[in-house]
């Protein structure tokens, strides 16, 4: 898993080049063996024509997910708990 910090929006052509950077087509088969896949969202960098393209042309398998999915962003759920926890610190504290 790789996290991306920076300032701005990302690009697809930014995220092509960390793709490469992260040697998905040399270090997914060493680390996972040939069957190995790729997850991602379905932000928009994923779904540019040169990000589909960079996958199709180094045989790459996607599998695909749903945008802000909370299996993909542990923090939506956390939120959700958060939001659980005061509400009945809440009710507590009225009672």
């Amino acid at each position: 898993v790789q996290w991306m910090c920076g300032a701005g929006r990302q690009t697809a052509a930014g995220y092509v080049q960390m793709l490469q950077q992260a040697s998905l087509m040399t270090e997914g088969p060493r680390l996972c063996g040939n069957s190995w896949v790729f997850q991602q969202d379905n932000a928009a960098v994923h779904n540019a024509r040169l990000t589909k393209d960079f996958f199709r042309e180094n045989n790459i398998t996607l599998l695909d997910h749903p945008a802000c999915s909370p299996d993909l962003n542990p923090i939506e759920n956390i939120w959700g708990w958060m939001i659980l926890i005061r509400s009945v610190h809440m009710l507590t504290f009225l009672l």
